[in-house]
């Protein structure tokens, strides 16, 4: 990701919201453990912030700004998404273990807070690890919904 700015100390405030936004399963007291893991990030527009194929190493949550996801299809990038404030990006490949299915790039200047080294918080930790991974379950879900109503609507249309 090139970053232009990168804040070590992260306003309370902000971090607390972003991350009530992003892992609404957490308590406060558990979003106050993973935020120990958080740093607050500037990107400018057309930042690449994650890119398609990569070894995603972090979760990312839009604090404030647009993104895009995109998905490469025969070397033309589809937008797949548009990512607002409190949007979480990264999961898919956190939870896989796997490269980023889509590239992240800044439509406009954006604040990130990046999570990362924190598998020790939820390894010792299983209520925050329930919460946590109960979190990412909600915006997978959430992702699923909205990928088989587009389905279903672009099957109207051609079927």
């Amino acid at each position: 990701m090139s970053s232009r700015a990168v804040h070590p100390r992260l306003d309370r405030a902000t971090a607390a919201d972003a991350l009530a936004r992003a892992f609404g399963a957490l308590t406060a007291a558990q979003r106050e453990r993973l935020q120990v893991h958080a740093r607050l990030c500037e990107t400018q527009a057309g930042d690449v912030i994650l890119a398609e194929g990569a070894r995603a190493d972090a979760l990312y949550v839009v604090v404030r700004g647009v993104a895009v996801a995109t998905k490469d299809s025969f070397g033309v990038a589809i937008s797949v998404d548009e990512l607002r404030p409190g949007a979480l990006f990264g999961e898919v490949a956190f939870v896989g273990g796997s490269v980023a299915d889509v590239s992240v790039i800044a439509r406009e200047p954006l604040e990130l807070l990046v999570i990362e080294h924190f598998d020790a918080a939820l390894r010792s930790d299983p209520a925050l690890a329930a919460g946590f991974y109960r979190s990412l379950a909600a915006v997978l879900a959430d992702r699923l919904r909205l990928a088989l109503d587009d389905r279903a609507n672009l099957g109207g249309l051609w079927g």
